[in-house]
């Protein structure tokens, strides 16, 4: 049966922890009133080319993480450099994480658009496992 209002609206905004790549990543909603207004406020200056189907790769991937980095992906745990060092999570360097990987990006991007993974259910069955 369908609950109409079966999202969790702290969940919805203030996000989840998900396990990716053997780290743990905080990702909100893309459905957020915070995200919302971010990829509004970015796209704003660009939305002609966007329309037109002219913005080159580069901005577009640039876009996209400013908006990722602080309003979706909000937090992380056990994230490493390359050389073994723990990374501190904040709004810069998840930008230049999301700008410099794919599978990153990719990741929060298809969790966020995931309106389930914010339902009051699936948020249960996290908490279980």
């Amino acid at each position: 049966m369908f609950v109409i209002d079966a999202i969790d609206p702290k969940a919805e905004s203030e996000g989840l922890w998900f396990d990716f790549s053997g780290s743990k990543f905080k990702i909100a909603s893309t459905s957020s009133t915070s995200y919302q207004k971010r990829i509004s406020k970015l796209y704003a200056p660009h939305r002609r080319k966007i329309e037109q189907g002219k913005l080159d790769p580069e901005t577009g991937r640039d876009l996209i993480a400013s908006a990722l980095a602080g309003n979706i992906l909000v937090d992380w745990k056990d994230v490493l450099t390359s050389d073994g060092k723990p990374v501190k999570f904040s709004v810069e360097v998840a930008k230049e994480a999301l700008m410099g990987n794919e599978d990153l990006r990719d990741f929060v991007l298809e969790t966020a658009a995931d309106i389930a993974n914010f339902r009051e259910e699936f948020k249960e069955d996290a908490v279980k496992k």
